[in-house]
């Protein structure tokens, strides 16, 4: 018969058992289903969810959330169980004189998996994010402007799509340069701090107008200059009580204004009227601001470094 495994002993014995981590890995698969479906179930509770904010669930405390604060307390048990696991492999690896590397990989995957826990927590706590929508008028987004310039898209041979990719053009420090965003390819900044993600394809509202006698189609936030005078459009409002869409402009010249205007109608005292409403294409990005995204490449480099390790050790004793 082969020789049983010895139980840890001592003081939290039941956290060092390996059994712990299987037990705490099939509880967390079933309740991450069962809020996958719960979610799915009770969409007007999370329509305003975005990303990984786990404020969302704290702010404030209700009942439907219940399935997440236990999958907190699984993935707790199960942090702490690697924690202690990895401390005990280590002790007995510097006890017992152990030098070679490739003893050090499953260790090193233990700590890699407690780091992660606390990296998407952190994330999960301090992220702010912010949404944009860029079309052919440029849009300030984290300290450079971005245009929308190309859309490709791959489909299937039924025409569903397969991917999306979009073309933007950056303008930043006085230079100008192409970079390519995708759904499965974000753009990122400050070491992965700071991203840029694609969310969808949508539309921009273009209002036409005519000013002192000129036809002009402004996107919103663009601004033109009319004789002399610049004119921006602030923002369309529609839908609602609104009757019929209303563009607020700023006219900047002789005499600074701000003012709304409805579709069809001229502004009293000024030579500008509202003659149309058509959609420009455009895209709908997330600015997400992740400080502990670092610690996430980190664990990540960390995690490629203890699977060879363990490859390593696998092909050693073998």
């Amino acid at each position: 018969m082969g020789k049983k495994r010895q139980e840890p002993e001592g003081q939290m014995a039941w956290l060092r058992r390996q059994s712990t981590g299987v037990v705490c890995a099939l509880l967390s698969a079933g309740l991450l289903g069962a809020g996958s479906f719960w979610m799915d179930r009770k969409s007007e509770v999370y329509r305003s969810l975005r990303m990984d904010d786990l404020r969302f669930f704290l702010e404030p405390i209700r009942w439907e959330h219940s399935w997440l604060y236990a999958l907190a307390a699984v993935v707790t048990v199960w942090g702490l169980s690697a924690l202690l696991c990895t401390y005990d492999t280590l002790r007995s690896h510097i006890k017992r004189r152990v030098s070679h590397p490739a003893a050090y990989g499953a260790p090193l995957l233990h700590l890699c998996f407690a780091l992660g826990l606390v990296a998407h927590l952190w994330g999960g706590l301090t992220g702010e994010s912010r949404q944009h929508i860029v079309g052919s008028a440029p849009t300030q987004i984290a300290g450079a402007r971005y245009a929308l310039a190309e859309v490709h898209t791959e489909r299937y041979p039924n025409r569903q799509v397969r991917s999306v990719t979009v073309e933007l053009e950056r303008q930043q420090q006085g230079k100008s340069e192409r970079v390519t965003i995708g759904y499965n390819q974000p753009l990122l900044f400050e070491a992965g701090a700071k991203e840029l993600l694609l969310m969808r394809q949508t539309s921009m509202p273009i209002a036409v107008l005519m000013h002192r006698g000129e036809r002009v189609s402004l996107a919103q936030g663009a601004t033109r200059t009319v004789k002399e005078e610049q004119i921006t459009l602030l923002r369309v409002y529609r839908g609602g009580s609104l009757r019929v869409p209303v563009a607020e402009l700023s006219v900047t010249g002789q005499r600074p204004d701000r003012f709304m205007v409805p579709l069809g109608a001229a502004v009293d005292g000024r030579q500008t009227r509202f003659v149309a409403l058509r959609g420009s294409p455009a895209v709908l990005l997330t600015e997400r601001d992740n400080p502990s995204m670092p610690l996430v490449l980190l664990t990540s480099l960390l995690a490629v470094v203890g699977v060879l390790l363990v490859v390593w050790q696998r092909l050693r004793s073998g």
